[in-house]
């Protein structure tokens, strides 16, 4: 059988490979029918080849998208026959953390743990419990013993510990099921939840009592429809009656009066803090929202709330604490590096008292209260964190356990819960003894990493297009030569003023092991600079991203990094924006392009699923100057049949709500029937996974392996090379 295997696969390939130019292997690819539709935007004309894509339920388009999907399997397995890339990084992983993933914990604040864990050997994490971190562990859910082959995506305890709702649903799938634990009993109640996604918006929030808690219903739950996500509605369930009872507590029918889109997502909270009040959200995509609270006076206030404003998405409130009749909050609003105050609720917030102000080259991320006590977070650039304690109106820095790239806090009883990271170093936490100024390690285990420790860490800063200054985190082998030779794998995001903040990501560093450069360019979008860095990539500024991208790109090649025939651009999600753009406008610069669930189709962005979102980053086509914005950051219409581009490889999941997979299939179609590339374009395919592939961190692994050993082969690696 094994040789029937081979003889087809090299059939298989015989078939889809002949000779072109340059001796550059060619790929004979599966074509697909054009349905050509020039649409207008002012004076701009826009020529979309592959409109028919978009229809994800049609029999063509899916069998073009499997025969993709097996082309790109095929070539993988041929030039990557051990999967060695795969296997190095769950070597690594499973030495680190002695065999037992640990995929997320809660840490109570009695000191208990909730351990979401699986042996190497597992596929399915399993939800554990131990009263004290060396108590002996209790297993409490087994996912696959209500539906086989379902992981356990969402957790929430409730305030007394005595239940917890936990989501479980199959594959990358956002579709899931609530279920509810009694911890006591260790039985599953009877009634369950199905059809909701608390991972996507707002999760679950209990009642002080246990009785029941708030969650969100969709009810557009297609992936592949624009009304994805649409329309949202925040319900309220209690644990002894059917789901089919639930109360629709917070949406655009029950308060007409708030003004809800389709776009926006009411949630009702809660939070231990403030155990007398409901707080309505109202929030999208952007980074501010509209917060509301009502005090729970008895069962009927509950459920009709009485909604007084809190705060409005114009105060730029991006968190907030709220102590008796005052509210602590940190706000950008005339700080774009943000600045905490304190106000009385509902008072004129611009006029609150400065309890920290804001800081020149240095942005507040975090902070929260201990015994009236102020702590707070920073990042410099987007990757040097800081803890600050402020007394007396007097600030003390608190050296961190080590030099760390991100750093967030929460306050556990009388102490303080501190999160660090950094990019050879994993997430550790520690909870901050405030009486003797200790830190106490509280994760399960110490993850060591013995394989990263003497890598190189630099962190510069390059001139732009318009000499603005881009944080560029660039991370190599001690033994790297700058000869101009190395493999450079360059990845930006730069979306939703979101930061790329240090994180030790083991592909990315598996790869730098092997000998290759891996870096991240901060460029404008993100969030490393404040919220002018966020606005000066959106929408009509969103240029700055990519031209920002690709400043970083030529810092690499003229400090003799690397050179255009070894570079490689990779971008995730909202960041193919950033990527795309560059792989079309400089082509020159990059010898590979890598996507993974890319967004390059930007003129077609409200037309996927939860597109009315995506108008609020990214800008409408019935705004004339954001429209332009749209057609200056649409990778896919920038294709010419005269120029020569990169080698591309990218990833789709089918069920992806976030991006849909006829984003980057129409950008590969084009590639790859109507353009000149110096390698080939291929399109790698999971017919059920979503935004992520399957949905686990092995999923992801086996993705980027397989992009990892594209770029060697297209870098060319000796050992990367199809077969003669």
């Amino acid at each position: 059988m094994k040789n029937i295997s081979n003889i087809l696969l090299l059939m298989f390939l015989l078939i889809a490979f002949s000779c072109k130019k340059q001796s550059k292997e060619t790929i004979s690819y599966f074509e697909i029918e054009k349905m050509v539709v020039v649409d207008s935007t002012g004076n701009t004309i826009m020529t979309d080849y592959y409109r028919n894509m978009e229809q994800l339920k049609d029999s063509t388009v899916i069998k073009w998208f499997q025969n993709q999907g097996k082309l790109t399997n095929s070539i993988v397995k041929e030039i990557n026959q051990e999967n060695d890339i795969y296997k190095s990084i769950l070597t690594i992983e499973s030495k680190a953390s002695k065999d037992i993933i640990i995929e997320r914990y809660i840490y109570a604040d009695n000191g208990a743990y909730y351990i979401l864990k699986r042996h190497k050997e597992e596929k399915i994490a399993k939800l554990y419990y131990r009263s004290l971190i060396n108590s002996e562990e209790e297993l409490l859910i087994d996912p696959e013993t209500l539906q086989k082959g379902a992981s356990i995506n969402y957790i929430k305890i409730s305030p007394t510990q005595n239940k917890i709702a936990f989501a479980i649903a199959l594959k990358g799938s956002e579709n899931s099921t609530i279920y509810v634990l009694d911890t006591k009993s260790k039985e599953i109640l009877t009634h369950h939840l199905p059809e909701v996604m608390p991972r996507m918006a707002g999760g679950i929030n209990w009642l002080p009592d246990d009785s029941g808690f708030f969650y969100s219903k969709f009810p557009h739950l297609d992936p592949k429809k624009i009304t994805y996500l649409e329309s949202s509605m925040s319900y309220i369930h209690y644990i002894d009656e059917p789901y089919t009872k639930d109360r629709e507590i917070f949406s655009m029918q029950t308060n007409p009066e708030l003004n809800m889109t389709v776009a926006d997502f009411p949630m009702v909270q809660t939070r231990k803090d403030n155990p007398t009040i409901l707080l309505g959200r109202i929030s999208g995509t952007s980074s501010y929202k509209d917060m509301y609270y009502s005090e729970i006076i008895n069962a009927q206030s509950i459920e009709n709330p009485k909604w007084i404003p809190l705060f409005k998405q114009s105060d730029q409130i991006s968190q907030y604490i709220i102590k008796g009749d005052s509210i602590y909050y940190l706000t950008s609003k005339n700080a774009s590096n943000f600045k905490i105050c304190k106000a009385l609720i509902g008072s004129d917030y611009s006029k609150g008292e400065n309890l920290v102000k804001e800081k020149e080259s240095l942005v507040i991320v975090d902070f929260d209260l201990v015994n009236n006590t102020l702590y707070y977070s920073t990042i410099k650039n987007g990757v040097e964190a800081h803890l600050i304690k402020v007394i007396n109106k007097k600030e003390e820095e608190i050296a961190l356990p080590f030099s760390a790239g991100s750093c967030y806090v929460r306050a556990v009883n009388n102490n303080l819960m501190v999160s660090v990271t950094g990019w050879v170093k994993p997430t550790e936490n520690y909870l901050y003894k405030t009486d003797n100024k200790e830190f106490l390690f509280v994760d399960l285990n110490k993850s060591l990493y013995p394989e990263f420790k003497d890598f190189i860490v630099e962190e510069v800063e390059v001139i732009s297009h318009d000499g603005e200054k881009i944080p560029l985190s660039i991370i190599r082998h001690p033994d790297t030569k700058l000869d101009g030779s190395n493999r450079v794998k360059i990845n930006a995001y730069g979306a939703y003023g979101s930061s790329s903040s240090p994180y030790l990501e083991i592909s990315s560093l598996n790869w730098v092991k092997s000998g290759n450069i891996y870096a991240v360019a901060h460029v404008r979008g993100g969030g490393e600079k404040g919220d002018a860095w966020h606005k000066a990539g959106f929408k009509t500024t969103k240029s700055n991203s990519w031209k920002d991208f690709i400043a970083c790109t030529e810092y690499l090649i003229d400090n003799k990094y690397t050179n255009p025939e070894r570079t490689i651009a990779f971008g995730v999600s909202a960041g193919g924006i950033t990527i795309g753009n560059a792989l079309v406008e400089r082509p020159d610069l990059y010898q590979v392009g890598l996507l993974f669930s890319g967004f390059v189709n930007a003129t077609r962005s409200e037309f996927q699923p939860n597109g009315a979102n995506s108008k609020k980053e990214f800008g409408a086509l019935a705004i004339e100057e954001e429209a332009k914005g749209l057609v200056e950051m649409d990778a896919y219409l920038k294709i010419k049949e005269n120029v020569s581009y990169p080698a591309i490889y990218a990833f789709v999941g089918l069920e992806d709500g976030q991006v849909a997979a006829w984003d980057s299939g129409k950008f590969v179609a084009r590639l790859q029937n109507d353009a000149i590339t110096k390698g080939p374009v291929l399109l790698e395919v999971d017919e059920d996974g979503g935004h992520g592939g399957g949905g686990t961190a092995h999923d992801s692994y086996q993705i980027v392996a397989n992009m990892d050993a594209f770029a060697l082969w297209q870098t060319g690696h000796p050992d990367y090379q199809l077969k003669e």
